[in-house]
């Protein structure tokens, strides 16, 4: 048996899980492009009248930093991909990390976790199970809000990198879950320290943008939310930015994969000890089970 042993059937059991929510963020995100770049197209629908719309918005600090700079002013997709980045930003990184810590820590919680390892399960099965489910779901949202942006008549390239950036941030995030899974007891305080990085990473991209120079300033660079802008979907797009946002959940889910070793071979439980929703008792070795 290996550390993996089970994870199919761990993400099959995720997917029937989420069998209502995961497609609700789907279909959200999805539906919440098409609408936008259609509103757009029929509000706006020749060069000058998209170009005028950008001059007024360019002048006002407030919307720059809230939405980013707008790197395509000429185009349909140009202005979806300013209106909705950032927001989507915020919500497929909300998307991703708790997928992840709904499959580890809150499962943990409930004992359905324990019922799970008492069969064939590798350490690592539960903690890659989660991460390929948020994952397949970023991937997913992407693939379908590509297809509507193309559906629509923009550029086939923008239209990819606006899907890519979607399930990068997705994949980043649900990377982010699992590492703040590995920190906490509670799918609560996981909860809330992934989604504090989230909202740091908005905030950084706001104080980027807000320093101007086209979005290029390095609190923008040094946040996710950033990276997903500075792919630049529709404005000559910058591809390489896509290595960033792949390399960093691998990162992280490394690190979240390592702490889950060391947990598995050190923590209290691997003593004995019951699990935290359970009244302590003493351990085999005779000392107490309550130290965590």
């Amino acid at each position: 048996m290996t550390t993996l042993t089970g994870t199919g059937h761990l993400i099959r059991l995720a997917l029937r899980l989420d069998r209502v929510k995961l497609p609700i963020w789907v279909l959200a995100l999805t539906a919440l492009t098409a609408t936008t770049a259609s509103a757009f197209e029929g509000l706006y629908d020749t060069v000058a009248e998209r170009e005028a719309f950008a001059a007024t918005i360019t002048t006002n600090p407030a919307f720059t930093a809230l939405l980013g700079p707008i790197f395509d002013p000429t185009t349909t997709g140009g202005l979806t991909a300013w209106r909705i980045g950032s927001i989507f930003g915020v919500l497929g990184g909300l998307m991703g990390h708790q997928t992840v810590v709904r499959h580890t820590r809150l499962e943990e919680e409930t004992g359905r976790l324990e019922l799970v390892g008492a069969g064939v399960v590798g350490r690592h099965a539960t903690l890659a199970a989660a991460l390929f489910t948020a994952w397949g779901a970023g991937a997913l949202t992407g693939l379908a809000s590509t297809a509507a942006l193309i559906g629509l008549g923009q550029p086939v390239a923008g239209s990819v990198a606006f899907g890519a950036g979607l399930t990068g941030i997705v994949t980043m995030f649900a990377a982010v879950g699992a590492a703040a899974a590995q920190l906490t007891t509670t799918g609560r305080a996981a909860n809330g320290i992934a989604g504090a990085v989230v909202g740091t990473a908005f905030l950084l991209r706001a104080a980027g943008d807000a320093m101007g120079d086209g979005g290029s300033a390095w609190p923008s660079w040094v946040s996710p939310i950033g990276w997903y802008q500075q792919l630049r979907p529709f404005a000559d797009e910058r591809w390489w930015v896509l290595g960033l946002m792949l390399g960093f959940p691998w990162v992280a889910a490394a690190g979240a994969r390592r702490r889950a070793s060391h947990a598995a071979r050190g923590s209290p439980r691997s003593a004995g000890c019951p699990p935290p929703w359970r009244t302590p008792r003493p351990c085999a070795s005779g000392s107490s089970c309550c130290a965590r």
